[in-house]
């Protein structure tokens, strides 16, 4: 069995590289499916970069009228996580115990 090096394709980040890879090292994919493994990579960087910007500001900010208010980017952390586990279910890669998103395993 020859032991070949898995090489993420460009324009992914590197969570996403680093999670395309570990997708392909546990994984088999159709040709046909490789356009949503990328998907799901690229998913997975803006996941990351979501959260690094929540974490920064917080999760509460203070708006223009001073008022405290959740995060605008939660929105986008939430829906972000689910079209993650959409193409995640769609690739056959989840069980009947892996079909919440926020439970997408992330590298």
């Amino acid at each position: 069995m020859q032991n070949k090096k898995i090489r993420a394709p460009q324009g992914l980040g590197k969570q996403g590289a680093d999670y395309w890879k570990r997708l392909h090292e546990n994984f088999s994919f159709e040709a046909t499916d490789e356009a949503l493994v990328m998907s799901l990579c690229r998913l997975i960087d803006r996941l990351h970069d979501i959260a690094a910007i929540i974490e920064h500001d917080d999760v509460a900010v203070v708006d223009r009228f001073n008022q405290v208010v959740p995060h605008r980017l939660l929105e986008a952390e939430r829906s972000t996580a689910l079209a993650a586990g959409r193409l995640w279910r769609e690739l056959g890669l989840a069980t009947n115990e892996d079909t919440d998103p926020s439970r997408l395993p992330l590298p």
